[in-house]
């Protein structure tokens, strides 16, 4: 079927077009409305900045999000689509809205940018044949319930250089017991004491482009040289204890056993 947009249409509401419409092959616009464009099988608004519906019954089972769109926020954008396999979404989004990606039965791989920070409520919440899933660097913001019922995930890939405060069930227990969890060299030790990722049976180190890891303890602050060490029981460690990183270094502040701003003078 196709959906033919009329040329006095400026708006959509929360999830229009999500869920249960699978027989969507095509949308087009009016050549008169100056709201909307179609590429990819992507409704946009004319800008090309917000992604706004997407015909799910497309044979492509594979989507390259135009690099103008900025934002995937607009009500559960793909939820329930059951043919694309691999999602490539573009460098400049940094929010991945609420159920964005649920029940995606299909869905085995989105590639996130780098530049994501904010990954809202059940965003890929039941896609069962994830297989491959990357925490960007910027991510700081998340829900605990991303992830769940994505039993098929086989390896998660991290790319900071610390690990993020999580729970229990951020991975639901299959993910745990067989997926592999690739860190940044030099980092294993952290991801395996911290809570929910020391869940993982396996977690193997490996070189990452773009993630930078600070190999120096010390950081110049006026006359004095200061360490942003390491705090374990309320211990200040030494140099020869740990690796430090700066404090760009990423490390999650809200550690329970690392802390990164304190003050340890040499």
């Amino acid at each position: 079927s196709i959906l033919d947009i009329p040329k006095n249409v400026n708006s959509f509401g929360w999830g229009v077009l999500s869920g249960d419409c699978n027989q969507l092959k095509e949308i087009t616009v009016a050549s008169e409305n100056t709201s909307f464009k179609v590429e990819n099988g992507l409704l946009m608004n004319m800008e090309g900045t917000v992604a706004v519906a997407y015909a799910f019954g497309r044979e492509s089972e594979h989507l390259v999000v135009p690099e103008t769109v900025k934002s995937l926020n607009q009500g559960a954008l793909f939820k329930g689509n059951k043919r694309l396999k691999t999602i490539k979404v573009p460098t400049g989004v940094t929010l991945i809205g609420d159920d964005t990606f649920k029940g995606c039965t299909a869905l085995e791989e989105v590639m996130l940018p780098d530049e994501i920070k904010n990954i809202k409520s059940y965003a890929f919440s039941s896609c069962i044949s994830l297989q491959r899933v990357t925490i960007p660097a910027s991510l700081n913001n998340f829900s605990d319930s991303i992830f769940s019922g994505c039993t098929a995930i086989k390896t998660v890939t991290v790319r900071q250089n610390s690990p993020l405060e999580i729970e229990q069930s951020f991975f639901p227990s299959e993910v745990y017991a067989k997926a592999t969890l690739y860190v940044p060299k030099g980092r294993k030790t952290y991801f395996a004491d911290a809570i929910g990722w020391k869940n993982f049976h396996k977690i193997e180190e490996v070189d990452m482009d773009g993630v930078e890891i600070s190999t120096s303890p010390y950081e110049n602050i006026g006359d004095k040289q200061m360490v942003f060490g390491y705090y374990r029981s309320g211990k200040c460690l030494s140099a020869d204890d740990v690796s430090y990183g700066g404090p760009r270094a990423g490390i999650n502040r809200r550690s329970e056993e690392r802390r990164v701003g304190k003050e340890c003078r040499s």
